[in-house]
């Protein structure tokens, strides 16, 4: 609400360790998970939507990389 915001878009994304569905599933969870919260707090949520394994932020499998990869983006539209 501070950032005199339009709306904002709320993105999931998963590692890749599970089945590329059930990778899917879950980022749709995380996502709207998050969309949940911010439209509770009176914020216009205007796009949600699970991307699974598919836009990975670190390649690898390493500790780091996975956890990089597990993650919720949200983009503030103005």
């Amino acid at each position: 609400q501070q950032a005199n915001a339009f709306g904002f878009l709320i993105y999931g994304h998963t590692d890749a360790r599970a089945s590329a569905e059930y990778n899917m599933d879950l980022s749709n969870r995380r996502a709207n998970a998050v969309a949940r919260v911010a439209q509770a707090a009176g914020v216009r949520v205007v796009d949600v939507k699970g991307f699974g394994e598919r836009q990975p932020r670190a390649q690898g499998h390493s500790a780091h990389a996975l956890q990089q990869n597990r993650r919720v983006e949200i983009y503030c539209i103005r």
